[in-house]
């Protein structure tokens, strides 16, 4: 018996007892997710560095329709008329051209005709500051550029615009840039190249697009909520390009122009932020980096870039408030923020130096930097070419000269007793064997990998594969991720451990 017990003859075999789940050791919380913004991950098993799921973010956002507009009739038409320009249905499908009277011609008509002029929309900031002052810009001006730049980053316009403002969404980075060119310290050249134009933010980068995609649906979103709480009569209305009258360098795009009759004062604006990095939770539970509570309330913190975004943005609009609204599919954070007039003239002051000392004599001498350029890529290719060991190049011009000469004479002249009783030609002169220069393997170098995939983050193959490094810590993180947006870009970046 005590063979059979410690044996485990007695022991009830598995067949014998009920099925039953096996229980996990560790019981895991997972959240709630939908299937399209699941993770998928290849089956294959492998040792080493974390793998990157299947379906990454660009891959998730990827839409194989375009947005194109759709083809009009004079589009079609002006396709077709450089074929057959004597078509008949050209003669009136096609715009006639009007006879071009003079001014001073004396002409009939039956009434006077009373026309309103509009004001020109003013020429970009490149072209005003060839002149010797920078001229001031009236309410007509500034409503004329509002007009010409709607619909925002979809209108050439309000690129062009753009170029060598200081506009809203670098607010934080000029201020910080203002103080760094006091003191004698490097600046960031990305934030100054984009004010220049020369660098731009990629269309396809998956929180650029996803915040784009969710903006109309934020905005009707907050015009609910609005009127949920009284506001019966808000209204929400889409605007462009706004510049400061008498310092027309500075600028700013609202997402809205907020009409609310019940306020006062009545006329404020509306800022949208959609972050992906939050896109399935509510913004009062996962609250991102850029709020934080104070005496158990929630609200925009006062050192990042959006709450000086939205103080340039009511700088540029002589506005008194702004309604900061952080949207997602499962909640909003709604706040009132009013102007901050001490914060306003920091933001004007550090402009208008950043403006006179870095911005403005780009402008006007631009040829100074592809000059610098120019040369440098003159002088590589002058290396190239002085290079002795060029394909092609013989040392012995003269020698080959004469060979020719003797090839030519004998292709000429037939061959004769003497010339066969004559010595023997010389031979050929060799050329010298011309070999390519290999150039050196480059050493190899230090590898970041990113903090939350362990990636090497120098292999960038998509939008989503840039890198930001925190100031703190020194560690480096994907865009993709991290959430890293755009907007957050300044010369002071922390990871949220870091944050915290």
């Amino acid at each position: 018996m005590d063979h059979a017990w410690a044996t485990g003859i007695t022991n009830k075999s598995c067949t014998s007892k009920p099925v039953e789940w096996t229980k996990p050791r560790k019981t895991v919380s997972t959240d709630a997710h939908k299937v399209n913004d699941m993770e998928w991950w290849s089956p294959k098993w492998s040792k080493g560095k974390k793998r990157q799921p299947i379906n990454t973010p660009a891959r998730k956002l990827f839409s194989p329709t375009k947005n194109s507009a759709p083809p009009t009739l004079e589009d079609l038409m002006s396709d077709l008329y450089v074929s057959n320009k004597d078509a008949c249905s050209f003669q009136y499908g096609m715009p006639t051209a009007t006879t071009a009277y003079r001014v001073e011609d004396d002409m009939n008509v039956d009434g006077v005709i009373n026309l309103e002029t509009c004001e020109s929309v003013p020429p970009p900031l490149p072209d005003l500051v060839k002149l010797p002052t920078l001229p001031t810009f009236t309410t007509e001006q500034v409503n004329a550029l509002v007009k010409a730049t709607m619909a925002q980053s979809t209108n050439p316009n309000w690129t062009q615009q753009r170029i060598g403002r200081i506009t809203a969404s670098v607010a934080r980075p000029v201020l910080v840039m203002a103080d760094k060119a006091a003191n004698g310290t490097p600046i960031a050249q990305s934030v100054l190249d984009g004010i220049l134009g020369k660098r731009s933010v990629p269309s396809s980068l998956p929180a650029l697009k996803y915040g784009r995609r969710m903006e109309p649906t934020a905005r009707e979103a907050y015009i609910t909520a609005m009127r949920s709480k009284g506001h019966k009569k808000l209204t929400v209305q889409e605007t462009g390009l706004f510049v400061m009258q008498e310092h027309i360098y500075i600028g700013a795009s609202p997402d809205g122009l907020v009409d609310c009759q019940c306020c006062v004062p009545p006329n404020g604006l509306l800022e949208i932020k959609c972050p992906l990095s939050i896109a399935n939770a509510d913004p009062k539970e996962k609250t991102p980096s850029y709020l934080q509570k104070k005496e158990g309330v929630l609200i925009l913190s006062h050192t990042h870039n959006y709450y000086s975004q939205i103080q340039m943005q009511l700088l540029a609009t002589n506005t008194a408030w702004c309604d900061f609204f952080v949207y997602t599919s499962h909640g909003y954070h709604l706040e009132r923020v009013p102007a901050d007039k001490k914060h306003q003239e920091e933001l004007r002051v550090a402009a208008s130096v950043v403006f006179e000392q870095l911005i403005r004599p780009k402008l006007q001498h631009p040829t100074d930097n592809a000059t610098d350029a120019s040369t440098s890529q003159d002088e590589g290719t002058q290396s190239q070419s002085e290079d002795p060991e060029t394909p092609g190049i013989v040392d012995c011009p003269e020698s080959a000269h004469a060979v020719n000469e003797a090839a030519s004479t004998d292709t000429v002249h037939p061959p004769d007793s003497t010339a066969r009783d004559a010595a023997p030609a010389p031979p050929p002169a060799k050329k010298r064997r011309v070999t390519r220069r290999q150039k050196k393997a480059p050493k190899a170098g230090p590898v970041y990998l990113c903090g939350i995939c362990n990636s090497d983050c120098d292999n960038v193959t998509e939008d989503t594969d840039n890198s930001v490094g925190c100031d703190k810590c020194f560690r480096w993180f994907h865009w993709g991720c991290v959430g890293f947006e755009m907007d957050n870009l300044s010369d002071d970046w922390y990871c949220d451990e870091c944050q915290k």
